[in-house]
């Protein structure tokens, strides 16, 4: 914005790509309300104010299609957790927002679900919605609080490992567990702790120095509105294909039982990671490797290399 110096826009390429007569120059994203209309609809086609449908509750943005192997898997899971939350409380809603090719195939798939959705005809507002919670693959579950602010905007895992919906509305954990979390490491700063070879009782205590750093960098992400700058996971998971993947790619080969690696991976960095080499991991120590690793005095490593 040429009068304020403040971004419009972070997703520029895809706006012109999409208005190419330039009719909504400058290409100031919709906010959430603004992309999700006035109008919601039920299953069967009922119209609903979206204010006062939404009035006061959590509720989440289900990104799906009836074409979509993936979301017919999950669709179902979706809908019995949605029918015991909602059996017990009444502050959560969910919106689907359709990806399928025809109006046809959005009832189709929309009347088998217990839920509200974003008419299909609002294709803008699925647009924005999509560019907005940067969806680029399907299915996509995002969790919004009563006070419009993203609670959670990959809530999949989350819901996918809470079938009781104990853990309502979903929020990130400070530590995720890396084959839950994987899809993030890729446009994020990741600390990963791999703990496939040691007991149960010391992933725990791993887990635990983490947490502490963890829950202020979120919290300072909370202040500004922003993303936080490092997400921190731990690998428990000797079969797991994410841990697999990212071990072989730092070179930290097998398992070994009773050892523990950390690294920071910095993929956005043109694929950089960063070997702990502070002895045990304790909170003292890995909050010191963090602070070498922001003020850029760690070597740098690449992936694969």
């Amino acid at each position: 914005d040429a009068a304020t110096g403040q971004t419009i826009t972070k997703d520029g390429r895809s706006a012109i790509s999409e208005d190419p007569e330039g009719a909504k120059f400058p290409w100031k994203p919709k906010t959430l309300l603004e992309a999700m209309g006035d109008v919601l609809v039920k299953p069967d086609g009922t119209e609903v104010k979206r204010e006062e449908a939404l009035k006061g509750k959590h509720f989440g943005l289900y990104f799906s299609a009836h074409w979509c192997p993936p979301c017919k898997m999950f669709t179902p899971q979706l809908s019995e957790l949605y029918k015991k939350v909602t059996k017990t409380r009444d502050d959560f809603e969910i919106v689907f927002v359709s990806s399928d090719r025809d109006e046809a195939a959005f009832k189709s798939y929309h009347g088998d679900m217990p839920w509200l959705a974003l008419p299909y005809a609002n294709r803008d507002g699925k647009t924005a919605l999509s560019s907005l919670f940067e969806v680029e693959g399907i299915p996509t579950f995002v969790m919004i609080g009563p006070d419009g602010k993203t609670i959670n905007a990959e809530a999949r895992a989350a819901v996918s490992s809470d079938p009781e919906g104990k853990e309502f509305p979903w929020a990130p954990k400070p530590v995720e567990d890396l084959e839950a979390k994987g899809g993030a490491l890729n446009e994020s700063t990741a600390l990963v702790a791999f703990c496939e070879g040691v007991r149960e009782e010391r992933a725990a205590e791993v887990k635990a120095a983490l947490e502490g750093l963890a829950k202020e960098v979120i919290a300072k992400a909370a202040e500004k509105d922003e993303d936080p700058s490092m997400v921190f996971c731990v690998a428990t998971d000797k079969e797991g294909n994410i841990g697999k993947q990212v071990r072989k790619l730092c070179g930290l080969g097998e398992v070994e039982e009773g050892k523990v690696h950390v690294v920071i991976l910095d993929i956005p960095d043109q694929g950089a990671f960063y070997k702990y080499e502070g002895g045990d991991v304790t909170a003292e120590t890995v909050r010191e490797y963090v602070t070498k690793f922001e003020g850029k005095s760690l070597p740098r490593s690449q992936l694969g290399a």
